[in-house]
């Protein structure tokens, strides 16, 4: 396989990495405050 190729694969893969912790980042930060409302909304009824 000629090397620019796989210099743009490697650069694609490293790209669809960041993005992806990125997304998991977000979530699970979406995820704990939406627990922490839940928990508030429980313990107010």
């Amino acid at each position: 396989m000629r090397e620019d190729i796989k210099k743009r694969i490697i650069e694609k893969a490293e790209t669809l990495v960041e993005r992806i912790e990125f997304i998991e980042g977000h979530l699970s930060d979406v995820i704990f405050g939406d627990r922490i409302l839940r928990k508030a909304i429980y313990k107010e009824f």
